[in-house]
């Protein structure tokens, strides 16, 4: 969307690119980001945190990814995980096809690494729960924390659409 603004004696072509609320302290500023003469303005934050915020998310949005991985366990066939830092929000499908492909084998408590840097993000994928193990799987060896990776058929027309659910 654009509109002509005048300032003055001079006209300026205007771009509004987005509308966001902040996320950074409970009040939740309502912020334009506006591209005028090739730079960000932002207006309707109350605070520098405000444009910063909006800054980021327009220039390099990032996420935290929560979900769950499987496991050989039947009394918890999944285990809840999120990633420890944020990742950015444009690797979040391949972060999610990468985990349906897991396997979780031994026993992991609370905190414990489950993928370390996955897709070379920088960034570990964790438990957020206890995996009570005492059923035993037979899998694994001498209480080291065992991944496998399975193969993931995916339909095409989901495929296509990067969905991360896999074939029944």
């Amino acid at each position: 969307m654009s509109s002509i603004v005048e300032h003055g004696s001079s006209v300026q072509q205007v771009s509004v690119h987005k509308q966001l609320t902040c996320i950074t302290c409970p009040i939740g500023c309502r912020i334009s980001v506006e591209m005028q003469n090739g730079e960000y303005v932002f207006s309707g934050n109350r605070c520098t945190k405000g444009a910063d915020f909006a800054r980021a998310e327009i220039t390099s949005p990032m996420r935290s990814l929560t979900t769950t991985v499987r496991t050989v366990f039947p009394g918890m066939p999944v285990l809840p995980v999120r990633t420890k830092t944020e990742v950015p929000k444009n690797k979040i499908p391949s972060l999610i096809r990468e985990l349906a492909k897991v396997v979780v084998t031994k026993k992991i408590s609370i905190g414990e690494v489950i993928v370390p840097d996955i897709l070379g993000t920088n960034c570990d994928i964790i438990a957020t729960s206890d995996l009570e193990g005492d059923q035993g799987s037979g899998i694994g060896d001498q209480g080291k924390i065992v991944v496998c990776y399975r193969s993931v058929k995916f339909h095409d027309t989901l495929a296509n659409n990067n969905s991360p659910i896999p074939d029944p």
